[in-house]
């Protein structure tokens, strides 16, 4: 059985809202993979690498909730840089 993080991680972003004092969200699915918080990860617009930045990783705790699911806070990207649809890959996953 191979480990989720030799997969590579990539994220599709669904949702970006700023948290006053914290930093910016980006909510969305993991689409293969896994990422620790404190990993840097890459935003992808198509294939322009759009921002870098360090991220910490919160599950959504719902009832119910697709454990796909997931939040990624990232406390120093600028917010007017991330958008819904775009990808989030670890830096050093395969693309």
């Amino acid at each position: 059985m191979s480990d989720p993080a030799d997969e590579g991680f990539e994220f599709l972003v669904e949702e970006v809202f700023p948290v006053a004092g914290r930093g910016v969200v980006a909510a969305g699915r993991v689409v293969r993979g896994a990422v620790r918080s404190g990993e840097q990860l890459d935003v992808w617009q198509g294939d322009g690498l759009v921002v870098r930045s360090t991220a910490s990783v919160e599950f959504i705790n719902r009832r119910g909730a697709d454990p796909s699911r997931v939040a990624l806070l990232f406390r120093d990207a600028p917010a007017e840089l991330l958008r819904a649809g775009q990808v989030v890959r670890r830096a050093d996953s395969p693309g």
